[in-house]
């Protein structure tokens, strides 16, 4: 916590104990002294938010993490099937070359037909 913020905390706690022991006693509080107690309670609740809302950046930088993990995971798959097709597309035209008569007429275009 920053030194501000403990010395809020540490201000607040003290004058709440001597609020808390006024009323004990049994004495009425004044305006301020009931501002002061709100004030220990938003701070409290703003404390609480500020733990749940670091609790909730560490689970999602984590999740990201994996995310991302897999994307690059993905991205390499992908990599190697894109090498595994251009090298069957290679083999394919070799074969599709030999399988081709020598001498074509003028023209005459040669490879896979596509059929739709």
């Amino acid at each position: 916590m920053e030194l501000t913020g403990k010395l809020v905390e540490m201000a607040l706690a003290k004058a709440v104990d001597k609020i808390g022991e006024k009323l004990a006693k049994g004495k009425k509080l004044t305006d301020t002294e009931t501002t002061i107690i709100l004030l220990d309670g938003i701070y409290k609740l703003i404390q609480a938010t500020n733990q749940r809302i670091t609790e909730v950046k560490t689970d999602l930088t984590a999740k990201i993490n994996e995310t991302n993990r897999r994307v690059d995971e993905v991205r390499e798959e992908v990599k190697l099937l894109r090498a595994e097709v251009i090298e069957l597309k290679t083999e394919v035209a070799k074969l599709t070359a030999k399988d081709e008569p020598q001498h074509r007429a003028p023209g005459a275009s040669g490879g896979l037909k596509a059929h739709v």
